[in-house]
């Protein structure tokens, strides 16, 4: 063994390789501190995106629960009625055995000189009901086609922030009677937010410093109003400060012993690195794979919300009219025959009565699924609105259309629902060369409601 002579041998045996090994470990942990800290701006960044839309899809989910009771409710002749009656019995009925509607936190109705003619747990106050009045009438006319609007509301009793569905009362061909509103809102939950999210989540008026994420809340004039505040979540910290602590653990573990045992201790110490970094590589791979799902998710539920009903999956009303005015196009262009049929189910109202909306509501999505079995892929189905749907008939003249009218009236008497016998009234009609789309559409109506009123369960054509 070569023994240490002199200070200079001590420098060179001992000292040199100390400080090397020092300044190696040193080097080496802020490099590993870097890339630690790229990665972890990375995963932070993508937890970000990922919440957001989380927090979107659910609030967008609630959202669409409000819009469906509007659905039921909103565009009904006799719900427009009763209130021109002052007929606080009849809503007390309807809304009595509704279980949706007793879930809502706050409803109500508010006539149009801004009086309050019925409500739970009222939201608004005065000045905000008057600015409400203001905004319909600034954005839709007496006559235009039915709309609602989604919003966030802070109720200056109770100091909460509450999430608003509403809509000007229709008739049931979805056209706008009158300026008399209902709304159905329910609560903001920071503790459900916080379940989603899997943080800490505050409500306030400001966004605050601490916070990762502050989602805007807007009112109905997209003024915000207040801010969902997501912190950064203790789960995901604790694990950045459980490596960080244990990375400075081995750097100084490293250093103490690095004397003695130096080659054993930096192939140990960087070998642990080394699965660090795949774990690290592992776990944002799987984090990009989850968001690529959620991406995919996100646009079917979009494509969902923009061209089908929810309740029944048939194509919505404003897909509808866009679909006819295109077949309209082309069938005078390509001079190909184009035939509509107008369905409307028989005593729906008195079969909600009977049986309640939930009923109602699955007698709606059995009709949709029957009618979707048995007409051809060409054909476009959609729901108009209540109980009231229609059927495009590309490159069909009317005495084909009629057949298959037939053909569905059939099959709809013959196969009730759990016992509930159904029964329709059909229209048929075809388009002519000096049709617009309101008058082809208009006289299918018309024919659907001369069957309704030949006795119902019949079919009608108006050429």
């Amino acid at each position: 063994m070569k023994t240490i002579k002199n200070k200079k041998d001590f420098v060179k045996l001992i000292i040199l390789p100390i400080f090397a090994v020092i300044l190696f470990i040193t080097i080496s942990f802020f490099i590993f501190l870097n890339i630690f800290e790229n990665k972890k701006r990375d995963i932070v960044e993508k937890y970000k995106v990922l919440t957001e839309i989380n927090l979107k899809l659910n609030l967008d989910k609630d959202f669409q629960t409000l819009n469906n009771l509007l659905n039921s409710y909103a565009i009904w002749d006799d719900f427009y009625k009763a209130l021109k009656q002052n007929n606080y019995t009849f809503f007390n009925n309807i809304w009595e055995l509704d279980k949706e509607v007793a879930d809502c936190d706050s409803y109500g109705i508010i006539k149009e000189n801004g009086k309050v003619f019925l409500s739970k747990n009222f939201i608004f106050n005065k000045t905000q009901i008057e600015s409400i009045l203001s905004y319909l009438k600034s954005q839709v006319n007496i006559g235009d086609e039915y709309t609602f609007f989604n919003f966030f509301i802070k109720n200056e009793k109770d100091k909460k922030y509450y999430f608003v569905a509403l809509s000007p009362l229709a008739n049931t061909k979805g056209y706008i009677l009158s300026y008399d509103f209902l709304y159905f809102a329910k609560k903001l939950n920071p503790k459900e937010i916080s379940q989603i999210t899997l943080s800490k989540v505050q409500i306030s008026s400001k966004k605050l410093k601490n916070s990762l994420i502050s989602y805007p809340l807007k009112d109905f004039s997209n003024t915000t109003i207040g801010y969902i505040n997501i912190f950064f979540p203790f789960w995901l910290k604790s694990s950045f400060d459980l490596v960080m602590h244990f990375a400075c653990f081995l750097t100084f573990v490293a250093i103490v012993f690095g004397i003695s045992v130096i080659y054993f201790t930096a192939y140990i110490v960087f070998k642990k690195k080394e699965e660090d970094i795949k774990k690290f590589l592992k776990k944002i791979k799987t984090i990009a794979s989850d968001q690529d799902k959620i991406n995919d998710d996100l646009y079917n539920e979009i494509v969902k919300l923009i061209f089908y009903d929810p309740l029944t999956q048939a194509y919505n009303r404003k897909y509808f009219f866009y679909i006819l005015k295109k077949e309209i196009e082309k069938s005078r262009r390509f001079k190909y025959p184009l035939s509509l049929i107008y369905i409307d189910l028989d005593d729906f109202k008195k079969i909600n009565d009977t049986y309640g909306h939930r009923v109602g509501d699955e007698i709606l999505k059995y009709f949709s699924n029957l009618i979707l079995k048995n007409i051809r892929k060409a054909d476009i189905f959609a729901r108009l609105g209540g109980e009231e749907f229609a059927i495009l008939l590309p490159e069909m003249k009317v005495e084909e259309a009629k057949k298959v009218a037939e053909r569905l009236l059939a099959l709809i008497k013959a196969t009730p629902y759990e016992g509930i016998k159904l029964s329709a009234s059909i229209g048929i009609t075809q388009l002519r060369d000096d049709d617009t789309l309101e008058t082809f559409l208009d006289r299918a109506d018309k024919a659907m409601y001369f069957a309704k009123n030949s006795g119902k369960g019949r079919i009608k054509v108006l050429l």
